[in-house]
């Protein structure tokens, strides 16, 4: 059934068409940001925190970020992790997949001696939470 285009309770045409183009351009862009820890562990992507800012997080946030808890709805984004533009869906669909492939491959013992560029050295477990919470925020964003 189309949806009306009159007035009342259910939305246009074109209030639709923006809601869903909105939607898509958020998860192209979550899966953008999904992805940006991999490039980093993968020397593709080099931008750090201030030192101030990588204090604080290797003080105050490195056991929220690494523990088995999933992280909170609405945190802030970190300055490093800021993405904007346009991103197509399939194509960082396919990127992601390539770098968890990638990060796979490496193994937890090699990512172990890969410093995070925010919280410094850690351990197999720490990475591994890490990563899954970060891209489990993301895909949750969207009901993934």
């Amino acid at each position: 059934m189309r949806p009306s285009t009159s007035s009342g309770n259910a939305p246009g045409m074109n209030t639709m068409l923006k809601r869903s183009l909105s939607l898509l351009c958020l998860r192209s862009l979550s899966l953008s940001k999904g992805r940006l820890p991999y490039q980093q562990i993968l020397g593709e992507n080099t931008d750090r925190p201030g030192v101030v800012m990588r204090v604080l997080m290797q003080w105050f946030f490195r056991k929220s970020m690494t523990n088995d808890q999933p992280y909170q709805k609405n945190l802030p984004t970190g300055p490093t992790f800021i993405r904007t533009g346009t991103h197509d869906v399939n194509e960082e669909r396919e990127r992601l997949i390539a770098y968890l492939k990638a990060i796979e491959q490496l193994g937890p013992e090699s990512l172990s001696q890969v410093p995070s560029l925010s919280l410094g050295k850690l351990s197999p477990e720490e990475w591994s939470n890490m990563l899954y919470k970060h891209l489990d925020h993301h895909l949750r964003q969207f009901g993934a």
